[in-house]
């Protein structure tokens, strides 16, 4: 006879992760006129979008400032993680009169990099950060185009980057800081 007490059931009531994708600024991106400047997120067969931003302002850096998360739970995490699943960003230049999308190049983040929840909990602990947005791990960094198709004489010694930050949040994580946030008050 089976014991399935000993035995960890499938656990449903286990909190979700949200893997969140912040995309907070462009640079160094020419102008095109008519276009829109459009990023798609694909993780596994899930695609997100941005919302369409002008393309054609001047060969500078520009604020983005949206977010796209996908629900996921630990052991699907843990799963991407172990068959190397990318996150992969697409940039469009999406053309307002044809209504086409033209292909500007991508970026490809690696979700090994991610800490997880409980690991952020014990860095909160141990590293004197009063917040959790002050923890290295999570800080935002640039990350240059891949094989972009922006050709521009100004252009050809910039290389077209986003601002980005990817991180997990949970509930549990969210209390904590709450906590800490109300300890400090």
């Amino acid at each position: 006879m089976i014991n399935l007490q000993n035995y960890k059931m499938s656990d449903d009531s286990e909190t979700p992760l949200l893997l969140i994708l912040s995309i907070l600024q462009a640079r160094n991106i020419p102008a095109i006129s008519n276009n829109n400047f459009i990023l798609d997120a694909k993780l596994a067969s899930e695609i997100l979008s941005t919302d369409p931003i002008p393309h054609n302002g001047p060969i500078t850096g520009y604020e983005i400032n949206s977010e796209l998360a996908w629900q996921i739970s630990k052991k699907s995490l843990h799963e991407h993680r172990l068959k190397r699943t990318p996150l992969k960003i697409m940039v469009f230049a999406h053309d307002v009169k044809t209504n086409s999308r033209t292909p500007m190049g991508h970026i490809i983040l690696d979700l090994r990099s991610l800490p997880l929840p409980d690991t952020l909990k014990t860095l909160l602990k141990s590293e004197k950060a009063t917040n959790i947005e002050d923890l290295d791990a999570l800080q935002p960094k640039w990350y240059p185009i891949l094989n972009h198709n922006y050709k521009n004489k100004e252009s050809n010694k910039l290389v077209p980057a986003i601002f980005l930050k990817l991180h997990l949040e949970s509930d549990d994580l969210t209390e904590m800081v709450q906590k800490s946030k109300e300890a400090e008050q």
